[in-house]
């Protein structure tokens, strides 16, 4: 994207996430609608609390918002604009800037699609400050205690001394 480096495009910031395992990160063009491109995300948060999940979820929304603005371009929403006068547009220099970044990977056979080399996953993986500096939770301690008391997700299934489908239950039988 236009001047914008490497790192701060959406596939390498959410591997950089500290929250986020590298290895599930799927940023994917998957189409276009009637007035946008459709970019599919999926990653994997650690955390098992829902409300640390949802403050991870925004944290990477808000960071590809700025990754967006930042390269000089915005977000289509449904809209019907009357031009009364004329705005700004694009900005063109940041756009060739772009074209050159992309070329320049693609030389180099370093265009991260489909995946991130596997040394940029692991140059990567951890190293975004997240949560981030100035929060109430950015400190090493109050991740910990987070982790601590977290709300699970979902409960484990209670153990039974039940067969599982297909099994005869004998060998799950103690001798006497």
């Amino acid at each position: 994207m236009a001047g914008v480096p490497s790192q701060r495009l959406a596939r390498p910031r959410t591997t950089a996430h500290p929250r986020i395992d590298g290895d599930t990160v799927r940023v994917r063009f998957t189409g276009y609608e009637e007035s946008s491109l459709r970019i599919s995300i999926r990653v994997y948060a650690a955390t098992r609390e829902w409300n640390d999940f949802f403050a991870i979820r925004e944290d990477i929304l808000l960071r590809i918002y700025d990754i967006v603005t930042d390269a000089g371009s915005a977000f289509a929403f449904p809209s019907r604009t009357l031009y009364m006068a004329r705005d700004d547009g694009l900005d063109a220099d940041r756009g060739e800037v772009a074209k050159g970044t992309v070329k320049r990977w693609r030389s180099a056979g370093r265009l991260p699609f489909p995946r991130l080399p596997r040394d940029e996953i692991e140059r990567l993986e951890g190293t975004l400050d997240y949560p981030p500096y100035g929060s109430p939770e950015a400190s090493q301690e109050d991740l910990e205690a987070a982790a601590v008391t977290a709300e699970p997700l979902s409960s484990s299934p209670e153990p039974t001394n039940e067969p599982a489908e297909g099994e005869t239950g004998l060998a799950k039988q103690p001798v006497t």
